[in-house]
């Protein structure tokens, strides 16, 4: 029965991953295009949808596979690297935005 759990639970957290993660690289995409593209380019300003299609055909792009073997150390890193990576870039954004 625990295995069950631990197979319900790793689906529950991979499908969340797979879903909230582009949501928000494409979230904190739209922010950082407005803030930096839209006034150096004058480009339009993107919608969030766009942004999140935009963030997934560059991350298709650009998927390197790594060499190791996949465990739960590399799952729980790819998590918080989905997670925290845009949010660094937001903050540094924000800071880097106040200066132009």
């Amino acid at each position: 029965m625990k295995t069950f759990y631990t197979l319900v639970g790793g689906l529950t957290v991979g499908l969340a991953y797979m879903v909230l993660a582009p949501v928000w690289s494409g979230f904190v995409l739209s922010i950082l295009w407005g803030w930096f593209l839209v006034p150096a380019f004058h480009l339009p300003q993107i919608t969030i949808p766009l942004a999140i299609g935009i963030s997934l055909v560059i991350g298709m792009l650009t998927y390197q596979v790594s060499a190791q073997e996949p465990d739960k150390t590399y799952t729980k890193r790819s998590i918080t690297i989905a997670i925290v990576y845009p949010l660094l870039l937001l903050i540094f954004g924000a800071i880097v935005h106040i200066f132009i």
